[in-house]
């Protein structure tokens, strides 16, 4: 008789793992059915999730020839007596095979050891985790708080309504239902590690569009190692244009936007990320549409979703920061050093969601900002409920150098095909105009017109209208007004 895979199958059947539990000292200790037929047993463990056993020559191979360690128990037990449990940096994943002679059974079901190092901070002390081991015990938010150590409170994302929804112990409405696989965020008393153990999950998300914002939470599966920064995750997802991470030590989000690369932060697998979507969609999996939220759904308008307002800044200046607040809402500032906010390689950002007070589309952004020798650029930005929106260009210059009359240049480059950039400058407090017209002279595209302080600015047409539609191919005329100031410029868009 052969010696192959199919007969190793037949005669000797893989182990079931039915239990990983840590023991006093930070260790794992694995509890399988025993095998018939089976002499003992080899155990393989690796820090890739799916990872594949070396039978050959046992380069993950951790226990040789196990045989039961425990004889007055039914099942088989086994030790790993290395220092496993508490580490977040490194997680441990485990199969089970059996032997007979010279033949190895296939491997187990597979079954890992994931830690999450939860901090507490000045402010507040949520933290972002998911679950990407299976907890049979865990169903709900109450009892996932009494399994993580120093725990006081759950809380979930909830895509419909683009808000979280929060267990309170006082509460017991509250108590919403917990799902393996899915993400949650927990607010810890002390600084500690949780650890779970259990088989490995293979969850699937429905992401969702909503009238206001498109943020969904996500944990990234186990499966996808090949993922490790956020740009690849929003390659990964269909119809994904932004995803954001909560970073505990700081309270807030870091977001990632395509056009910012030194936002683009590392991803690690079993953790929690939000991604924003354009169109429903189920990840992973074959792309397929969800069926739309019921119309008699109310939505709120206010959100805490993520959302950065950004911009290019060119300046001789090392020494600028900014200060942001609502224009209805002055009193509550965000400054370059607040959560999710930057001014770093010639670019700054605002992260909406640092706010205090919820914030929704069709609010002002006012921000301020002040280079060394105390020179003052004010700008505003309308948000959308789009991820992000993107300011024009500020230039920070002397107070000597401030422009000493309107103008607006010729856009470049010119012909273009995908974005083109137009300078103006300002010398005074002003109203400006800066619109798109077509050949028959009708507005198609507003892409200024607010109060500007005197400098020089610029801002740029992506050959898109109003509606975000992309224009024909032809002649287009640009015009600036300020004032009693007029002037337009030819410019040409090809497709």
């Amino acid at each position: 008789m052969s010696s192959d895979n199919t007969f190793v199958t037949l005669g000797l059947v893989p182990p079931e793992v039915t239990d990983a539990s840590i023991q006093n000292l930070p260790h794992i200790r694995l509890t399988w059915k025993p095998v018939e037929g089976a002499a003992a047993y080899n155990v393989y463990r690796d820090t890739i999730p799916y990872f594949e056993p070396d039978k050959a020559r046992g380069t993950n191979r951790v226990g040789t020839n196990v045989s039961d360690e425990d004889a007055a128990l039914s099942d088989v037990q086994w030790d790993d007596t290395s220092n496993v449990v508490g580490n977040s940096l490194a997680n441990y994943f485990y199969i089970v095979t059996a032997l007979n002679g010279s033949y190895e059974s296939d491997f187990s079901n597979r079954i890992g050891e994931f830690d999450f190092k939860l901090i507490t901070t000045p402010t507040t002390d949520f933290n972002g985790i998911a679950l990407p081991l299976v907890i049979s015990e865990v169903t709900n938010a109450q009892e996932l708080m009494n399994k993580i150590p120093g725990c006081n409170s759950i809380a979930r994302w909830n895509a419909e309504y683009q808000a979280y929804e929060q267990y309170v112990p006082a509460v017991p409405q509250t108590n919403f239902s917990v799902e393996m696989g899915f993400p949650y965020y927990v607010n810890a008393t002390v600084d500690t590690v949780f650890t779970l153990t259990g088989e490995l999950t293979s969850p699937t998300f429905n992401l969702i569009t909503t009238p206001s914002t498109d943020f969904n939470e996500v944990m990234l599966p186990l499966d996808k190692t090949n993922i490790t920064k956020a740009s690849e995750l929003l390659s990964d997802i269909p119809y994904c244009n932004s995803v954001a991470r909560w970073n505990a030590a700081v309270q807030g989000y870091e977001q990632y936007i395509p056009a910012l690369p030194s936002t683009d932060f590392e991803v690690t697998v079993g953790y929690p990320y939000y991604v924003n979507v354009t169109q429903n969609v189920v990840w992973p999996g074959e792309e397929t549409s969800k069926v739309p939220t019921p119309a008699d759904i109310v939505h709120t308008s206010s959100t805490k979703a993520p959302h950065l307002v950004w911009g290019n800044i060119s300046s001789k200046d090392n020494d600028i920061h900014f200060k942001a607040f609502i224009v209805s809402r002055p009193g509550e500032i965000l400054t370059d050093a607040s959560p999710g906010c930057m001014i770093k390689e010639r670019y700054w950002a605002v992260q909406c969601a640092s706010f205090t007070s919820p914030w929704k589309a069709g609010e002002v952004l006012k921000v301020v900002f002040e280079s060394g020798d105390g020179n003052l650029v004010e700008m505003q930005v309308e948000l959308t409920y789009e991820p992000a929106d993107r300011a024009e260009k500020i230039n920070i210059k002397k107070n000597n150098l401030l422009p000493l009359s309107y103008e607006l240049s010729q856009n470049f480059p010119n012909p273009f095909n995908f974005t083109t950039v137009v300078k103006y400058q300002v010398p005074e407090q002003s109203r400006v105009f800066v619109g798109i017209y077509n050949i028959l002279g009708k507005k198609i595209r507003t892409l200024i017109d607010r109060e500007v302080e005197p400098g020089f600015y610029e801002t740029w047409w992506d050959g898109r209208d109003e509606n975000k539609n992309i224009v024909s191919s032809g002649l287009y005329f640009i015009q600036m007004r300020a004032g009693k100031y007029s002037k337009t410029r030819k410019l040409l868009f090809v497709q």
